[in-house]
């Protein structure tokens, strides 16, 4: 399979290392949805962590993005993920997105006219 022919509603993202040793800032493991090995035909690796300020953080990378494939070739294993995304200066990542509460985020969005933000966020939601 190619990363073209993937049927997940993904988004593209473009990582760009200031320098060709810079650290990209991310730590990835095994997506839980399978055993994480590629036996068992799942793509794909977990964001763990985003580090502030890194390209990564720059770039748009979440906690819980799935990158599916780097510069087009499918993440099959977390080892092999790690060997793709410290291969060069540029890489363009097929990602699906991590996935968030609505009503948490809507929470957070909201405020009623006239409550103080402080009130909000001291407010049990």
């Amino acid at each position: 399979a190619e990363a073209s022919e993937l049927q997940r509603p993904t988004r593209r993202l473009v990582l760009q290392r200031p320098t060709p040793k810079a650290q990209l800032g991310v730590t990835i493991s095994a997506c839980g949805r399978g055993d994480g090995d590629g036996k068992r035909g799942e793509l794909g690796v977990v964001i763990e962590a985003v580090g502030v300020g890194t390209p990564a953080h720059h770039a748009g990378l979440c906690v819980g993005d799935v990158v599916l494939s780097v510069n087009g070739v499918l993440c099959r294993s977390a080892q092999q993920a790690f060997g793709l995304l410290e291969d060069g200066p540029r890489l363009e990542l097929c990602l699906e997105a991590a996935p968030y509460n609505q009503e948490f985020v809507s929470a957070l969005v909201h405020r009623p006219e006239g409550m103080p933000a402080g009130e909000l966020v001291a407010a049990e939601l």
